[in-house]
């Protein structure tokens, strides 16, 4: 008796697993303490060449307010999420008739803790990428 229902305990827990852990618009709400590290680098012509520039690191402060907008300490509107959130989504922009795709994920780590990447790319002018993890500072 003890072993069948080892066995099923293990298949049950095998077939639905522990589940995925992901970011929700739901947790983000609140305000967030992040460090981030980020590197660009621009493309040589004459080379054809990606030269590579580290930017260093950046302390910044995250508050995503009830209505949807993400915002930076100094009110300036980083993300929006609408209801129809995603871990990970896509954004093109064109400025000076150069289409720049900004690709932005959150990663979960913990129920207070994510990770922020944004990489930013141009077809031969430049891509940047900013890799952050946040540290919950307020409360839902």
């Amino acid at each position: 008796m003890f072993k069948k229902l080892l066995v099923i305990s293990i298949t049950t827990l095998v077939l639905v697993g522990c589940g995925k852990k992901e970011v929700t618009r739901s947790m983000l709400f609140g305000g967030w303490y992040c460090n981030s590290e980020s590197t660009t680098s621009n493309y040589e012509s004459i080379n054809h060449k990606w030269f590579d520039i580290n930017l260093g690191t950046k302390s910044f402060t995250l508050f995503l307010t009830s209505n949807k907008n993400m915002k930076q300490t100094d009110d300036s509107i980083v993300y929006i999420l609408d209801s129809d959130f995603k871990e990970k989504s896509s954004r093109a922009i064109s400025i000076e008739d150069v289409i720049y795709t900004t690709t932005t994920e959150f990663v979960y780590i913990s129920e207070n803790k994510f990770k922020l990447i944004e990489d930013t790319f141009a077809p031969e002018t430049k891509k940047s990428r900013m890799e952050a993890i946040c540290t919950r500072i307020t409360s839902k």
